[in-house]
């Protein structure tokens, strides 16, 4: 990165994809999508911290909940690089964020794609790959909020599948 803004490196992050995305064209990325991407879950204090601190420093802008690079944002970067793969957005919140039998439900459901699995098939299929998790603990409960929280993954009509976050991957 180049340029004498300070900020932190999950907020440079988030100019970084911004850059990349538009590429100095028309379109930027609404907030959510922006924080899953920089593996930041969405509804977090640090993701609204770091987007008021970027918009603050005048290297991004928001217009209807959507945010672009300003001419100061892509000074900010010579060669902003790519978008993450499908694989470094997963890596991006492991650890802390997600144990490993929640990455392995994120892994199952981006291998099943599509409409998703209910809560009963994907805790058949954690069993079938050697984690089972019962559908009923509170384990299974709470490995689901936080994938949901993360942005990783949404629920529609009893479903749990991969969010919008992936289309973004490269």
């Amino acid at each position: 990165p180049n340029g004498a803004v300070k900020l932190k490196a999950g907020a440079r992050e988030m100019v970084r994809l911004l850059c990349v995305w538009t590429g100095g064209t028309e379109g930027g990325l609404p907030r959510w999508i922006l924080a899953v991407l920089a593996g930041i879950s969405p509804g977090s204090g640090t993701a609204s911290d770091y987007l008021s601190k970027i918009k603050a420093a005048g290297v991004v802008v928001e217009e209807n909940g959507v945010f672009t690079p300003t001419d100061e944002g892509f000074k900010l970067w010579t060669n902003p690089g790519e978008m993450p793969s499908g694989d470094e957005l997963l890596q991006r919140h492991r650890g802390a964020k997600l144990k490993a039998g929640a990455v392995r439900m994120v892994e199952i459901l981006r291998n099943v794609g599509g409409e998703g699995l209910t809560r009963g098939e994907l805790a058949e299929h954690l069993a079938a790959a050697g984690t089972p998790i019962e559908r009923s603990s509170g384990t299974f409960s709470d490995y689901s909020s936080k994938i949901k929280r993360t942005g990783l993954v949404v629920e529609i009509n009893g479903k749990l599948k991969l969010s919008a976050a992936w289309g973004y991957c490269r």
